[in-house]
């Protein structure tokens, strides 16, 4: 029997209730690589991203950007800070790492 497994980033928010936004996107930039995905909502304050294999793949073993952006429902398209982290960090907190 064969399973397939799906990661997930999870991604805490703040200042931002996630269940009212609209048009949520994710952004992961690194070099000329430009990854981007629409998040699941999990709750008010939490959003799944999932990065394929195939995406995960494609980085390399240096600092990524990272950036979500959203309308409010005021219509207003807001983006967050960029937030830099390691790629190795990035891809074990999407389970592709050891524990």
């Amino acid at each position: 029997m064969r399973q397939r497994i799906e990661n997930y980033l999870s991604v805490a928010v703040e200042g931002v209730d996630l269940t009212t936004v609209t048009a949520p996107v994710f952004w992961v930039k690194q070099s000329s690589v430009f990854l981007e995905y629409v998040p699941e909502i999990a709750d008010s304050g939490t959003m799944l991203i999932h990065i394929p294999k195939e995406d995960a793949m494609k980085l390399r073993s240096s600092d990524v950007e990272m950036q979500f952006a959203f309308t409010t429902q005021e219509g207003r398209s807001l983006a967050s800070d960029i937030v830099r982290m390691s790629v190795d960090r990035l891809l074990k907190e999407a389970g592709y790492g050891p524990d």
